[in-house]
């Protein structure tokens, strides 16, 4: 039996289990089950393994079991025999007694998708795309795992309704993956996770796995893929045309015009598409290092797929937007690009069960604008996943007025009140108090009836901040600078911090005793040149803010917060509104500090 598709080393505590047959998308073979089975019994027996590693080499992760192996005409034991070696090398995963860690890109279709759904924990790239294509070809699910890992809402969309593709946001908003990575930083983050593993006591992770897994064995989990299993077998062997012909086709032309076949019938969401239209889209083009901006008319058939269709009436401009539209910041990888990090609109059609026609709503992060094409167009196609309700007390254009950094902000007051932060705990500062986040964490934390010092380098603006709500204005230059000592002057109650670098870590030795700092910025810079004698002597604690991948219940508090409790008067102050002509033009001022508070887009006009 050949083993050179399938590699095994060890690297640390770590077994990597390496899928190498990138020349076929890494589809699993027979022989490769059989190579499988062999690592995975290596690396349970060999005490030094504390956790195991699934990658692949080349641009995908598989493509699932080689459809070049299947029988045109096979009989019953054979095909259970089959069945069951394919069902017993996923399930090897799910029930390892140590943890397994799967690494994902490109491709996991099919049982490479449920290989990588049976392990622990999976980490995938930004180029991930996920599937069960089985049913177009009449052929079933051989480990039915994905109802019990995200709904029988999303498992019966991607196996019932030929919506079979589904992306790496997607699929972490679906709880199928983890953490969406960058592709070259693939492998450090799943050996990262892994290497955490290998910390923890052996015998508490066994332990542990083993009494998740029994949660899953008492709701009957593993009856039911037996049985899903025993109908798997079923379908196989039907005669139904669409099964016969796609074997007749593979068998006599190879997989190639089988898949050809498959795809020429069916065409996702085919049933849904509405009369193409030509929409407005300020379009980034990169040439060389060359980096160009314009406002096009793109046909509505070029967005990206996504169960909602959106009419966007505004948008916003962030420092990521800066980035995105100068090309900055490694963010955009695929050109032509729609910026746009925010919108805020109306639906116009939907498949998504929680928006209907005509439904007001507010999308910010999920990697929208970056990845994936964004608000800066006058439509937009989105996962219904991504989308909040916009709030009754809010209109589109104060949505936007908040945003990402309004969002962020509220986000980091709740993270500071959860530990603990009241008003009556004294003053409470907010660093890049002139920016988006830092205006609106402002105004926010004064209606909530908090001192507020606000941090600034612009002595001009010092009016607009007390106009927000700060009582004491600080001086940037004050917190500027990193101080030999590790420890000052108890002043600060709280902190919002969106500058990071020196200024953070001049403020961490300010703080009172077990007051909180959120970060939610790094415009000073990604080093923190600290000491860890604020957190070992003080009780300082540093929370991080992500609004990015933040949950949709998170975001939906966080939103109905922001509709109580931000003055409209305060956020028409922060606000002025832009045509999208003149966005193409702020990119690089925002990236250079020039703007103050926020900037609203009208996208329609």
């Amino acid at each position: 039996m050949s083993t050179d598709h399938v590699r095994y080393a060890i690297n640390g505590a770590i077994a990597e289990i390496t899928l190498n047959r990138p020349a076929k998308l890494n589809s699993i073979t027979g022989n490769m089950v059989e190579a499988l089975h062999l690592c995975m019994d290596r690396a349970e027996s060999d005490p030094a393994v504390r956790a195991i590693l699934l990658r692949a080499e080349g641009k995908s992760f598989s493509a699932g079991f080689d459809l070049g192996e299947m029988d045109s005409n096979p009989s019953r034991p054979a095909m259970r025999a089959v069945l069951q070696a394919d069902y017993d090398i996923i399930m090897r995963f799910w029930h390892s007694p140590k943890p397994t860690i799967s690494a994902i890109q490109g491709y996991a279709l099919g049982g490479g998708f449920e290989l990588a759904m049976a392990c622990d924990a999976s980490i995938a790239s930004e180029d991930a795309c996920f599937g069960e294509p089985e049913p177009k070809f009449g052929s079933g699910i051989v480990a039915l795992l994905l109802p019990w890992l995200t709904g029988p809402k999303q498992a019966k969309e991607m196996l019932l309704f030929g919506n079979d593709r589904i992306d790496a946001l997607r699929a972490l908003s679906w709880g199928l993956v983890n953490a969406v990575v960058p592709r070259g930083l693939l492998d450090d983050e799943a050996r990262a996770l892994a290497r955490n593993a290998t910390l923890l006591d052996a015998s508490a992770v066994r332990l542990t796995k083993q009494a998740i897994n029994g949660s899953y064995q008492a709701m009957g989990m593993e009856g039911a893929l037996r049985q899903a299993l025993a109908l798997d077998l079923e379908i196989e062997l039907s005669q139904d045309e669409e099964s016969v012909t796609f074997r007749r086709i593979l068998a006599e032309q190879g997989v190639k015009p089988a898949i050809a076949w498959r795809e020429a019938r069916f065409t996702p969401q085919q049933a849904h598409k509405e009369p193409s239209m030509t929409i407005s889209a300020l379009v980034v083009r990169k040439d060389g290092d060359t980096v160009s901006q314009a406002i096009e008319n793109i046909d509505e058939s070029q967005l990206p797929e996504g169960d909602v269709t959106v009419d966007i009436e505004y948008s916003t401009i962030n420092y990521k937007d800066g980035l995105c539209l100068t090309g900055q910041g490694g963010l955009v990888r695929n050109y032509p690009h729609v910026p746009g990090i925010d919108f805020a609109g109306t639906v116009v059609t939907s498949q998504h069960p929680r928006f209907k026609t005509g439904d007001k709503v507010v999308l910010t992060g999920w990697r929208v604008g970056e990845v994936r094409w964004g608000g800066y167009a006058t439509r937009t196609r989105i996962s219904g996943d991504w989308l909040v309700p916009l709030p009754a007390d809010l209109t589109t254009r104060q949505s936007m007025a908040i945003g990402t950094a309004g969002l962020t902000a509220m986000l980091a007051i709740d993270a500071l009140e959860r530990h603990g932060l009241t008003p009556a705990d004294g003053n409470i500062l907010v660093t890049g108090a002139s920016g988006g986040v830092g205006s609106v964490a402002v105004a926010l934390l004064h209606a909530l009836g908090y001192q507020v010092a606000a941090v600034t380098g612009r002595p001009e603006n010092s009016d607009y901040l007390r106009d927000l709500g700060a009582a004491t204005i600080v001086d940037r230059a004050e917190l500027a600078e990193v101080t030999k000592r590790p420890l000052e002057s108890e002043n600060w109650a709280g902190c919002v911090d969106a500058v990071g670098g020196a200024m953070l870590a001049r403020t961490l030795g300010q703080m009172k005793y077990g007051a909180s700092v959120a970060a939610v910025g790094l415009a000073g810079g990604a080093s923190l040149p600290a000491t860890v004698i604020p957190f070992l002597l003080r009780g300082v604690n540093l929370l991080g803010i992500d609004s990015v991948m933040q949950p949709i219940p998170a975001r939906e508090a966080a939103w109905q917060r922001l509709a109580k409790h931000l003055p409209r008067d305060l956020l028409e102050k922060t606000t002025r509104e832009v045509p999208l002509a003149e966005v193409a033009a702020l990119g690089p001022q925002i990236l250079r500090g020039a703007l103050t508070g926020r900037t609203v887009v009208a996208v329609q006009g």
